[in-house]
């Protein structure tokens, strides 16, 4: 008997840290992206400043799109008005 219950305990927490090592790889993602886009308006319109701007456009809109299909977002993104 403690062994499965030992083995259900150990699954459960490393499906939990998975879930959080994927979230944290998604928002550092989506922070570089955004870090990018930054950089990409200071360096100006040079074919870097859009190559770097397209590049952490597109990873900031993948991350953020992942976050939204992997974690459902939509309790926590709406007003408590609408929440009835």
């Amino acid at each position: 008997m403690y062994h499965p219950v030992r083995r259900a305990i150990e699954d459960a927490v490393w499906n939990v840290l998975h879930t959080v090592a994927h979230a944290v790889l998604l928002s550092l993602l989506a922070l570089a992206g955004l870090a990018a886009v930054v950089v990409a308006l200071l360096v100006g319109p040079t074919l870097l400043g859009l190559s770097v701007g397209a590049v952490g456009t597109l990873v900031l809109l993948v991350a953020v799109r992942e976050l939204a299909h992997s974690f459902d977002l939509r309790g926590v993104l709406v007003g408590p008005r609408r929440r009835q």
